[in-house]
This record gives structure tokens, C-alpha cells and sequence, in this order.
């Protein structure tokens, strides 16, 4: 899932210059499940355990395209989806929230005070993204900022985003996805995403990011749900651009691991069975991994 993040960010941009002016603070009132039922989840086994690994990983990690950007000031490698994260939230953090026209489509915004927001967006185009549903910002200065997404539709020339419910904190260079209902859908990509919550920590002065997860997934190539957990944080350095750290894929009382270091990923199946790939041959299957 290629760009899932760098949308999420866009997105956030598009918070900070909200467009329209009055409206409502109602927000959609509904129980939603902590966990899947056991019929939802996945069945893991020796001959989809690779499959559901790389989709799982590509979920939340994207794909190993590292790439030379500039990130506040600084030349950086590190995978582009995740290094944009600070690079977009800390830009748009600086603006204050302002009433502006849409470019297609009008929103409307109801401002509590200088720090809280409400806005509803109907079909609102900015940037290349259009936005449906409601959205709550409480922002406290210009590196901290909380968001609250309400069924909120967001599309992209190539993909898609519903989020049923989610919690989004920035906070210097933290940034925090907290109980997130979602469905995503890109050209190669589907994906559900229950009660999903991500941290990640951006770390300039050492060149590192450290990602932790924890959350339900579910994409077209697993068929159900897993549970997926980072083993404690996985680790990316971007000087030598590799990962370490683990990745836990569990359903049924089934369990796959996934663990990096500087050479490689090591692919152990419900078998106990090991795998490994070099990074170039991971994102060749990555590449070539299709889950729609």
C-alpha cells in the first residue's frame, strides 16, 4: 500500500486550510466492534503464509523505495510514505486554520475558538483530493495538533480512503493513529482496517524512524482478519536504509513472524519454516504483490 500515508498527510495539509464557513459540531453517534469475530478472522497456513506476510507488511509499511528528498532542509533516503509524515504535518501545522473556497465543492466550518475546529466537507476538491464526511481539529501550536475523523470519504486520483472513526495526533515529531476504522483501496491494494492504532517517531539527529503497531487488518489477499503487532517498535535507518525490528501477523491462534535486520527479512511461516529476502528481492515481490 504504497501511498497510504503520504494521502493521510495531504489530507491533514487540507485540515489546516479548511474551506466554507458555519456550520454544525454533530458527530455520528455508533458502537463500533473492539475486535473481529472469530468467523472474521483469517485462516493462516503453509500455503498462504508468504502471501498474507507480504501483504500485511505492505500495508503498513508500504514498499522499500528509498528515495533522496529534501525533509526540513536536510537530504533524507529514508522511505519516501513515511519520511513525508513530518514533512507535511510540521509545513501545514504552521498555517492557522483559514475559511477558503474549495476548489470544486464547498465545506463548512465552524470555528469554537482560535484552537477548534469542526468542519463538515461535501465533495470538497483541494490539492488533488476530494473529501466527503467530518472532521474535528483541536490545535494547540504549531507542532501539536489533534483530528478526529467522522465517516470521512477521501479520494485521490488513484486511490481511496473511507475512515469510519479515527484519531489522529501529531505532536513534535510524534505522530499517533488511534482506533482506526478504514478501508483503503489503491490500483493493487484492499484493505480494512480495524480498531488500527500506529506510532511514529521521527528521530533527525540520529537519521531514524521507529514505528510501532498495533491493530487489525484485513487485505483481499488474507480473506480475514489478523492481528498484527510490532515486537516492540521496528526501526528504520535511513543511512543504511534497512529495517530492524519485528512484525507479528496472528489469527486463530495461528502466528507469523517478520524480522529485519541489516541484511534482510526473515519470513518464519505458521510452520515454523524460514525465509529469508534480501531487500532487493523483497520489493520485487512487493512490486509484484497484487490484493485487490
Amino acid at each position: 500500500m504504497k501511498r497510504f500515508l503520504w494521502v493521510i498527510f495531504v489530507v491533514v495539509g487540507v485540515f489546516f486550510t479548511a474551506c466554507g464557513g458555519g456550520g454544525s459540531n454533530d458527530v455520528v453517534k455508533e458502537d463500533l466492534p473492539y475486535k473481529p469475530s472469530y468467523s472474521q478472522m483469517a485462516s493462516l497456513n503453509e500455503t498462504n503464509s508468504e502471501i498474507v506476510a507480504l501483504s500485511v507488511y505492505k500495508s503498513v509499511l508500504g514498499t522499500n523505495d528509498f528515495e533522496r528528498i529534501d525533509f526540513l532542509g536536510r537530504k533524507s533516503s529514508l522511505n519516501k510514505e513515511l519520511k513525508s509524515v513530518q514533512k507535511l504535518s510540521l509545513r501545514l501545522l504552521s498555517k492557522r486554520v483559514t475559511t477558503q473556497s474549495c476548489d470544486i465543492g464547498r465545506a463548512i466550518v465552524n470555528e469554537v475558538s482560535d484552537n477548534e475546529t469542526y468542519i463538515t466537507y461535501k465533495d470538497c476538491s483541494l490539492d488533488g483530493v476530494t473529501l466527503s464526511g467530518k472532521a474535528h481539529l483541536i490545535k494547540y501550536d504549531s507542532e501539536n495538533a489533534v483530528l478526529y475523523f467522522d465517516h470521512l470519504d477521501i479520494k485521490g486520483e488513484q486511490e481511496r480512503l473511507y475512515v469510519t472513526k479515527a484519531k489522529f495526533t501529531i505532536n513534535g515529531d510524534i505522530f499517533k493513529i488511534e482506533n482506526m476504522y478504514a478501508n483503503y483501496t489503491n490500483s493493487d491494494m484492499r484493505v480494512e482496517f480495524l480498531n488500527y492504532n500506529q506510532t511514529i517517531v521521527t528521530d533527525e539527529y540520529n537519521n531514524k524512524l521507529t514505528i510501532s503497531v498495533d491493530g487489525y487488518i484485513k487485505t483481499a489477499c488474507s480473506g480475514g482478519f489478523v492481528y498484527v503487532k510490532t515486537k516492540p517498535e521496528i526501526i528504520l535507518d535511513e543511512v543504511a536504509s534497512y529495517l530492524v525490528g519485528s512484525l507479528e501477523i496472528s489469527s486463530k491462534g495461528a502466528v507469523l513472524n517478520v524480522d529485519f535486520d541489516e541484511d534482510g527479512v526473515y519470513f518464519t511461516d505458521v510452520d515454523g519454516v524460514e525465509e529469508f529476502l534480501t531487500y532487493s528481492e523483497l520489493d520485487s515481490k512487493l512490486n509484484r504483490l497484487s490484493c485487490r
